[in-house]
């Protein structure tokens, strides 16, 4: 069963974060929909860091994907602060690395979704 945690999440620089449930992939890091500052869903999914609401990943893409991607970071402590991980070259490489070609090369259309996912 997975387990779902609500979290805010950032829409934009200029606007006030947003309540969203979010599927949790390791402590401080969850993946959540993309919304648009209305809280409205806007497509796609994001992995989210839990403490500062931002998505790790520049883009959003598919579920399957997404846990994918997530797979690659469970390594990681996030539940450090942000700029902390910003700072930390192994997380950049890590985010920048595996996790980030997963999510650019998915396309949602065409994904080879497992049958049960």
């Amino acid at each position: 069963m997975t387990a779902l945690t609500q979290v805010m999440v950032s829409t934009h620089k200029d606007r006030p974060q947003v309540l969203v449930l979010g599927e949790r992939v390791a402590p401080g890091l969850v993946i959540t929909p993309g919304v648009d500052g209305a809280g409205r869903y806007g497509g796609g999914w994001l992995l989210t860091h839990v403490a500062t609401g931002h998505a790790v990943l520049g883009c959003a893409t598919c579920l399957y994907c997404a846990r994918r991607a997530a797979a690659t970071l469970i390594g990681i402590d996030w539940t450090r602060a942000g700029a902390d991980l910003a700072g930390d070259e192994q997380v950049r490489a890590a985010v920048q690395g595996e996790a980030a070609r997963i999510v650019r090369d998915c396309n949602a259309w065409t994904c080879e979704i497992p049958d049960g996912c």
